[in-house]
């Protein structure tokens, strides 16, 4: 009994260790696609045999997505949407703490991560909410835009301006005036250094206006507004590149 279910374990390691070459060989025709059509049949035929993939093939799929052109990127996205709705329609569940340990791992890439959180928030409601507070100095921009959204949404007390007659650089245009609250303010500052997005950040200066906490956003930004001109240089024959000028040692 011993010998045949040694003999079960090595055929299943071979059949796994077999189907994982054939997934490598799949991802890498598909990413093999190019512009103008280039590999378009190869990558088709790829992503048909993809789609039939198991919940498994998820994260080794995102995880393609790493390295891949946003062309094929959108084929791999496209692939395992298939088999994620073919699957859950079959009632498999998604491998949601390797989806969640891949998502958490900022060396990814910011498409497959998003897709992840996606996917992980679709089949769990708490996800979110569970999720996005961690992501609030994410270097993925979507990732991050949304944590410092979510978390500004429960502090915000301005309406939201209208998008067509806002003006982000001039948030001191908004009259109102909010009573001081230290705590508030605090954790809108913490959001305003976060923030990434502009028309984001402005909408939390905003805020931070109204409770008369001023916020000057080409420093904020790091935008120069003060340089010197200097010139005309004598360059003829190219010979100023190697020539040293007086301003290029010291400045009167």
């Amino acid at each position: 009994m011993k010998r045949y279910l040694g003999l079960a374990i090595i055929c299943l390691a071979l059949s796994s260790t077999a189907r994982a070459a054939e997934l490598t060989t799949l991802v890498k025709q598909l990413k093999a696609v190019g512009p103008d059509g280039a590999g378009a049949g190869s990558a088709a035929a790829a992503w048909a045999e993809l789609k039939r993939e198991k919940v498994t093939a998820v994260v080794p799929l995102l995880t393609a997505m790493d390295d891949a052109t946003p062309l094929a990127a959108n084929w791999l996205r496209s692939a395992i949407d298939a088999i994620v709705e073919r699957e859950t329609k079959a009632g498999a569940k998604l491998p949601a703490a390797e989806l969640e340990a891949f998502l958490k791992d900022a060396k990814h890439g910011a498409a497959g991560r998003r897709m992840s959180f996606e996917l992980l928030c679709a089949a769990d409601a708490g996800a979110r909410e569970r999720l996005l507070p961690t992501f609030m100095n994410d270097p993925a921009a979507e990732l991050r835009y949304d944590a410092i959204e979510s978390a500004f949404e429960k502090l915000r007390k301005l309406e939201k301006p209208n998008p067509e007659s806002y003006d982000p650089s001039e948030p001191e245009k908004t009259p109102k005036k909010l009573d001081k609250d230290e705590k508030t303010i605090a954790e809108l500052k913490k959001l305003l250094q976060a923030a990434r997005h502009f028309e984001q950040t402005a909408l939390i200066a905003r805020e931070l206006d109204a409770y008369g906490e001023k916020t000057d956003m080409t420093n904020h930004f790091g935008f120069l507004n003060r340089w010197w001109v200097l010139a005309s240089f004598d360059n003829a024959d190219g010979k100023g590149f190697a020539a040293a000028y007086p301003p290029e040692a010291k400045l009167d």
